[in-house]
């Protein structure tokens, strides 16, 4: 669930940027920003403060690069102005009314009166404080389902949530994160025609998104695949005829340095470990492609690794 400091928090002032900056601005104070924090880099001596500076960097970032998020955002903080201004006049009035009541005082000691317009006055600001309270409590609602829907991605850390059709829970392929076991992309289950893959790389190793999608399309990969990057790791899905193209070539990602890894369990539906030649993998899945073989990863689930990414020694 989201915090109650996550709803509060000013995404533009995390990222030292002016209200309504663009996503080209936003990414570049986020890269300029998260150098100085980011888990692998930092150097100081306080690392909890480095990684909870670095999720509030990504979560920032993440909400003003997402429109329907960064509109709730917005809502929420014109909510917010209004009604703080709101207050603050209604403060001012009411100094006001006091001061004017005790100079009517001082005049008239001796003379009581019920200003039934005053009272009225009141119940109106009360009516249209209640109505402010209520508008910011609606944005910071909407705020919140934003950033739920950010986190199920996995786009704010953590792994997608499942639904009973196999996709995540906000309807996208993407999955970023910490990886919590270091294991493998899994096929998405019920969608027999995508197949997700899992790609590591040293962490001083100089490959950024950009880098890595040019060269899996050159392997093969259509342009609007899914791809998400967390530090130096990466997942990425598309259709089953680009992730036999892209495994057929590990070699050639391993000569970079990039480990390749994808689930066992898309070889038996036809998926990566269709290709022929190869000894089988064991539980009704295909034979595996030439060297290929099938592990066990630390959270049980069967793996199969490119032997020759396994020579490079990445991670």
């Amino acid at each position: 669930m989201s915090s109650k400091a996550e709803l509060l928090e000013d995404f533009w002032q995390v990222l030292g940027l002016d209200p309504g900056a663009s996503k080209t601005d936003v990414q570049r104070a986020y890269r300029k920003k998260s150098l100085a924090v980011h888990p692998d880099r930092y150097k100081g001596d306080n690392p909890e403060w480095a990684t909870e500076e670095f999720l509030r960097l990504t979560r920032a970032k993440e909400v003003l690069e997402d429109d329907k998020a960064r509109a709730a955002f917005e809502a929420l903080q014109r909510a917010r102005t209004a009604h703080r201004e709101k207050q603050e006049a209604q403060d001012a009035g009411r100094r006001k009314l006091r001061e004017d009541l005790e100079a009517r005082e001082e005049a008239a000691r001796k003379r009581q009166r019920t200003d039934a317009s005053a009272m009225d006055s009141k119940a109106q600001q009360a009516r249209e404080a209640h109505a402010q309270a209520q508008q910011e409590a609606d944005a910071r609602a909407e705020l919140q389902k934003e950033l739920e829907r950010l986190r199920r991605s996995g786009r704010l850390g953590g792994q997608p949530q499942q639904q009973p059709d196999g996709s995540d829970a906000a309807g996208s392929s993407r999955s970023c994160g910490r990886d919590g076991g270091g294991s493998a992309a899994t096929t998405t289950a019920g969608v027999a025609d995508r197949t997700k893959l899992s790609l590591r790389w040293p962490s001083d190793a100089p490959i950024s998104a950009r880098m890595l999608t040019t060269l899996l399309v050159e392997l093969g990969a259509p342009p609007d695949m899914s791809l998400a990057v967390v530090g130096s790791k990466a997942v990425v899905e598309l259709p089953q005829a680009a992730a036999v193209a892209i495994t057929a070539r590990s070699v050639e990602l391993a000569a970079r340095g990039i480990r390749l890894h994808v689930a066992a369990a898309s070889v038996g539906d036809g998926g990566v470990g269709g290709t022929d030649g190869g000894s089988g993998s064991g539980e009704g899945t295909a034979a595996l492609p030439i060297g290929w073989r099938e592990q066990r990863a630390p959270d049980g689930l069967k793996h199969l690794a490119a032997l020759a990414t396994r020579r490079i020694g990445c991670g």
